[in-house]
């Protein structure tokens, strides 16, 4: 069985409203690097990142804590066959 990694990426939205995906970015098991990146003449509007599976649905307070301070609204999760964003403001 492979190892789990968790997987990340900004959802960015261009000024029609249509939503582009930043690069993804691989880390380890519990953790994944913040990622940055937007496509060009777009804005970051969720981070959007992989849970393990032992770790639940819910954002952890560091994950609501990098993105409320990035002045990002949502932070989703992804956990096994779910996926849901929360507000972080």
């Amino acid at each position: 069985m492979a190892t789990f990694r968790e997987r990340a990426f900004l959802a960015c939205q261009d000024q029609a409203g249509k939503l582009h995906a930043g690069p993804q970015i691989t880390g380890s098991r519990g953790k994944v690097p913040f990622p940055t990146v937007c496509p060009a003449k777009t804005k970051p509007v969720a981070v959007v990142h992989t849970h393990p599976p032992d770790d639940g649905l819910e954002p952890s307070d560091q994950d609501l804590a990098e993105t409320r301070r990035r002045g990002i609204d949502l932070v989703c999760v992804a956990y096994k066959d779910r996926f849901r964003c929360f507000p972080v403001h």
